[in-house]
């Protein structure tokens, strides 16, 4: 399942650090059922962003552990996030592969 950008205006006074960390506290509070495995910057279309990696077992939500993938950046003053979610069991396979090309063919327009 890949879930579409998602956008909200930043508060005042609020960075991608900001986010960043908000998210990453929240990740660490969210008990055994998510598992960070690794948060890392990267470059969408020269933009500076950053992604998490976390496997998700959350009985309530899924019926096999999930890898998912959240990436943060900022745009005209908007916070910008892509959700990414896959079993662990499928990945590597098209799926995936589709969503890479599209992470690597992001282009963001004035």
């Amino acid at each position: 399942m890949v879930i579409p950008v998602a956008m909200e205006p930043l508060e005042t006074g609020q960075t991608l650090s900001d986010i960043v960390a908000r998210y990453r506290d929240g990740v660490q509070k969210a008990l055994h059922h998510i598992v960070l495995i690794r948060n890392y910057p990267i470059k969408i279309d020269g933009l500076v962003a950053h992604a998490f990696e976390t496997l998700n077992d959350t009985p309530e939500m899924y019926t096999s552990t999930m890898f998912e993938r959240t990436i943060f950046f900022v745009v005209d003053g908007a916070i910008c996030r892509i959700d990414f979610a896959i079993s662990v069991n499928e990945r590597g396979g098209e799926f995936e592969k589709g969503y890479e090309y599209f992470l690597n063919s992001l282009k963001i327009g004035p």
